[in-house]
């Protein structure tokens, strides 16, 4: 059993917000399970994350990092604990100017576990926006330019002895143990967006 940390993000900002990412994260190559002190650390680097996304947000759109992390166990997906950090809650605000592309259009966060279960990759997503016009290119794509700074965000939070950004699942229907994680080892976003049906992802 691990204790896996998990933080509820929010943005707000458009008809039909909230919308929310639902992240965990393990406690690192050092340190697996998240105590009080990695708590800290996961707060940080994600203010840190969603502030280097800015750019790629228009500047009615507010992404919140809560001060909470709260603490699940690995194997039941129960939750355990949870966490008020010594690091404040975080507002991002979006600084483009361009004006949002339709609310349900975001860019797709892939998430590539480095385990494997029965035989294939472990993968997460996250869909992030709504997004700032600057996004989209003339082919209807995700800009080249935003995909590779959204990708660069990412990075210090799958690399390093640091927290590290994980996919959790939860166990099989009925089961109260066989939880899995596994540390993501890229994220990729592809230049197809992605349609949001849940705001939950």
């Amino acid at each position: 059993m691990t204790n896996l940390g998990r933080v509820y993000v929010e943005w707000t900002g458009w008809q039909g917000a909230p919308g929310t990412n639902v992240l965990h994260f393990s406690g690192g190559e050092t340190a697996p399970g998240v105590d009080a002190e990695v708590a800290d650390l996961i707060i940080d680097q994600l203010g840190t994350l969603y502030t280097a996304i800015a750019p790629s947000l228009t500047n009615t759109v507010t992404v919140r990092v809560p001060d909470l992390v709260e603490i699940i166990d690995s194997d039941s997906g129960q939750l355990v604990d949870a966490i008020t950090t010594d690091h404040a809650a975080v507002s991002v605000t979006g600084s483009s100017t361009e004006g949002m592309l339709p609310p349900m259009v975001m860019a797709l966060a892939q998430f590539n576990g480095d385990g494997f279960i029965n035989g294939r990759r472990v993968k997460g997503r996250a869909y992030l926006g709504p997004l700032s016009r600057t996004l989209c290119t003339t082919a209807g794509e995700v800009s080249a330019q935003h995909r590779g700074n959204i990708a660069t965000a990412f990075a210090p939070i799958i690399t390093g002895t640091g927290p590290r950004l994980c996919i959790y699942h939860r166990p099989a229907p009925g089961q109260t143990t066989g939880g899995s994680w596994t540390d993501v080892a890229s994220v990729v976003i592809p230049p197809k967006f992605a349609v949001l049906s849940s705001r939950r992802d």
